[in-house]
């Protein structure tokens, strides 16, 4: 079951409602606030909950999330954390990116220079504040936007708060591609969701693989971190 299913057990309270807030609707969302969250958190809510009821629920969602994160986290980047990142990774600016009104993060460079590392600190960082965060490759995602695909996958690439990208070019271009890819992200920003983008790619081959209409996009208001140097894998 989905979070906005789970939320519809009983004629809801719409969090985007118009109108002046209930005394209800006021206790839920000073609750809420000491959490850093908002009634914009609770896509519906049951008549006749509590402010407790609702918290709870919240608190049990972040738990589970940060569960299904840590059991599908690549052993490799189970430890990755943005205090550990030097400066060749940008440091600074991915560190702070979580805080930034910016909502797409691409980190754009050579194959093992670090990326996907930093990618997966941003990550961990995101769950670590109780953030619904989920990582996918690109050629993942576009076998699960099929027909016959993968409908959880598909869910929460558009529905995470944080959506960790990986390998964006590195398979062969198609028009499904560029118009599920561009699609997507047209979602995603439209409802203020942020996103982490890795690529081995430049803004011009991504362009003539993916469409100036899908560069556009991923370059709005965007982070861009450009890695250089050798292998980080590379022992010899």
């Amino acid at each position: 079951m989905t979070d906005a299913e789970e939320a519809r057990g009983g004629p809801p309270v719409l969090a985007g409602q118009t109108g002046a807030m209930t005394a209800w609707q006021m206790r839920v969302a000073e609750r809420l606030a000491r959490s850093g969250r908002s009634l914009a958190d609770v896509p519906a809510v049951p008549a006749g909950t509590t402010a407790e009821d609702v918290a709870e629920r919240l608190r049990l969602q972040a738990e589970n999330r940060a569960a299904r994160w840590r059991k599908r986290l690549p052993v490799m980047y189970r430890n990755a954390l943005l205090a550990d990142l030097d400066p060749e990774q940008h440091a600074s600016t991915v560190r702070g990116w979580l805080d930034s009104d910016s909502p797409t993060l691409v980190l754009a460079g050579t194959i093992g220079s670090g990326k996907t590392h930093a990618a997966y600190a941003v990550g961990n960082a995101a769950i670590a504040r109780g953030l619904h965060v989920e990582a996918v490759r690109v050629h993942d995602l576009l076998e699960a936007l099929r027909p016959d695909g993968d409908r959880d996958v598909t869910w929460s690439a558009q529905h995470a708060a944080v959506l960790v990208l990986d390998d964006l070019g590195a398979g062969r271009s198609s028009p499904f591609a560029q118009d599920e890819l561009t699609a997507l992200l047209d979602l995603r920003l439209n409802h203020g969701l942020r996103q982490v983008v890795t690529t081995n790619q430049t803004a011009l081959v991504l362009e003539e693989a993916l469409g100036g209409r899908f560069v556009d996009r991923l370059r709005y208001r965007a982070t861009v971190c450009a890695f250089a140097g050798q292998s980080r894998r590379s022992g010899w």
